[in-house]
């Protein structure tokens, strides 16, 4: 599966004629640039499979793409993490998402929807909700996604592989100033009380 970046974030977009711009060589001005021609393999995250992800680094932040395949995506949460400020938009499908320490936001969003979470507060999401659909996101990271490694590495690295496959009673992964955060109070709620839910058309996978 191959997801186009410009393509993606912009589907009403104009498309430019099939080598018409060239991109720009790494540090001209700073500036790292992906024409629309241009695209980047979706690296799928086997277990569990039909989940795809892609993302391209700034010096100080990270651009990424999270996409679920029809039928994939019901049972696929994020793990909860506490890292820098995440910016998200939702381009198609729909996403349970939740976050606080007391789960106290929650909300179904779906296409056109944007949310932004402030850095060290634990979240974690369902793809696919409405109807076990295809889901596309679009999100960025202050600051550089150290631990994603390279853009231009050919696997996802295990801290991805590990939040994709999220395990009962395993601690959030989070970054040394979210660890030495002082009176930090204890997450109350569970990925596993998402995937109990049942989504509005009863489905399930």
């Amino acid at each position: 599966m191959r997801i186009l970046f410009v393509v993606a974030a912009l589907s009403a977009a104009a498309i430019s004629p099939a080598g018409a711009q060239a991109p720009s060589p790494d540090g001209a001005a700073g500036v790292r640039f992906f024409n629309a021609d241009e695209s980047l393999d979706g690296r799928e995250v086997k277990p569990p499979g039909g989940f795809f992800f892609s993302f391209r680094h700034g010096p100080n932040s990270t651009f990424g793409v999270y996409q679920t395949a029809a039928g994939a995506g019901r049972d696929l949460p994020i793990r909860m993490n506490r890292h820098n400020e995440e910016t998200g938009y939702v381009v198609r499908g729909s996403v349970l998402f939740k976050a606080g320490y007391d789960g106290e936001f929650e909300r179904v969003l779906r296409a056109g929807d944007i949310i932004i979470i402030p850095q060290c507060v634990p979240h974690a999401g369902i793809f696919g909700w409405d109807a076990n659909e295809e889901t596309l996101l679009l999100t960025t990271f202050v600051d550089k996604y150290q631990e994603y490694g390279p853009d231009t590495a050919q696997e996802v690295t295990p801290e991805f592989r590990d939040k994709i496959n999220y395990k009962a009673g395993s601690t959030p992964a989070e970054i040394d100033l979210c660890k030495n955060m002082k009176d930090t109070r204890p997450i109350t709620w569970t990925v596993e009380e998402l995937r109990q839910r049942v989504p509005p058309d009863g489905a399930r996978p």
